[in-house]
């Protein structure tokens, strides 16, 4: 019997028929079967593992997952364990004033991480909440190269960690930092990600007091 490779597309398409007539998949391994029984053909079947069939069905929003947890003691990921999605940073006000990262959320997906990271036992796949926007894909994608650059300078760091050249991290740290979070440079994540979501114009160019609205500030 022949066998092929289902595009992401075709993914999708029988990850939501399986959740419109099931209402809820009780395991990953069960997810799979029914999309690769959906897919293949009495001449031909289809190959796609468990995890492959998990991401596209949560990045492209064709079904949205409950996780069970079990701790383990690690760091905390920087990229989604379940979806590859990138990871975004809680952070709090602590008693002494200091800000603080307290946990992380997946841009994509339902895993969460707290100080003791817990990592994901089992899933169970449920309807998704909706239709999944372009906006939306794009705002995720900028988020996971934010995570990836917090990664990069994190690895920066650990490669030359007790040699020389330990005290030149500043520069890439500086770098890095610049690229995520600068307020006045329009190429900077946070003001294309603020661009993406904001429908009156690029929200870094607009000035604290509007014009229309003399007495609020857009910013």
């Amino acid at each position: 019997m022949e066998s092929r490779v289902p595009t992401d597309e075709e993914i999708e398409g029988a990850v939501r028929e399986v959740i419109r007539l099931r209402r809820r998949v009780e395991s990953q391994t069960e997810l799979r079967r029914l999309v690769i029984e959906k897919l293949s053909t009495p001449d031909c079947t289809v190959r796609a593992t468990a995890s492959r069939i998990r991401r596209v069905a949560l990045t492209r929003g064709a079904a949205s997952v409950e996780i069970d947890y079990r701790d383990a003691f690690a760091e905390l990921p920087e990229i989604c364990p379940v979806c590859k999605g990138g990871m975004m940073p809680v952070r709090s006000v602590n008693l002494d004033g200091d800000t603080v990262e307290i946990s992380r959320n997946c841009s994509v997906c339902a895993f969460t991480a707290s100080g003791k990271m817990r990592k994901p036992a089992r899933y169970a796949f449920v309807k998704a909440k909706g239709q999944t926007d372009d906006r939306t894909l794009r705002i995720r994608k900028l988020r996971k190269a934010a995570a990836l650059l917090r990664l990069a300078e994190k690895l920066i760091k650990e490669s030359v960690e007790n040699t020389p050249a330990a005290g030149r991290t500043d520069f890439s740290a500086e770098m890095i930092n610049k690229i995520l979070k600068d307020r006045d440079e329009p190429g900077s994540v946070r003001n294309l990600e603020a661009d993406l979501k904001d429908e009156g114009g690029p929200l870094w160019t607009r000035p604290l007091d509007s014009p229309k609205r003399p007495n609020k500030k857009d910013m």
